[in-house]
């Protein structure tokens, strides 16, 4: 199934729209209120930054073998680990800095998942052994 035909990330599609992507200044703005423990503006730049998210998970080098919801869901929380983590003062943007975490979760996740389709495959030493 490819992912535009998927319902699921249609309907998901459809519910981040709501939330508007910031204005550099505005994106300032909100970070230096997360600096202050605000977080009302902590929500305000994980949800501006959700279609980012899509964007990177619907990437082919994710999403050909994945479950593009999970992708999703995983790209989600990296962007909740870079916004938990990011130092204004930083040579690197906000949106720099997110889009790094998101991919890296991602990486992860994928490794992560083909390491376990492999170890739930049977290991012969013997193949000969096995044949009926």
């Amino acid at each position: 199934m490819k992912t535009s035909d998927n319902p699921l990330l249609q309907i998901y599609c459809r519910e981040i729209k709501q939330y508007k992507t910031l204005s550099p200044e505005d994106e300032c703005r909100i970070i230096a209120r997360i600096c202050t423990g605000d977080m009302a503006a902590r929500e305000i730049l994980i949800q501006s930054y959700l279609r980012l998210v899509v964007s990177i998970a619907r990437h082919p080098k994710f999403c050909h073998q994945e479950d593009i919801m999970d992708l999703i869901q995983e790209g989600n929380i990296g962007l909740i680990q870079a916004v938990d983590s990011y130092q204004p003062d930083s040579d690197i943007s906000f949106a720099g800095f997110a889009t790094i975490c998101v991919r890296n979760r991602l990486v992860n996740f994928v490794q992560k998942s083909r390491e376990e389709l492999l170890l739930d495959r049977p290991v012969f030493e013997d193949r000969d052994e096995y044949v009926t």
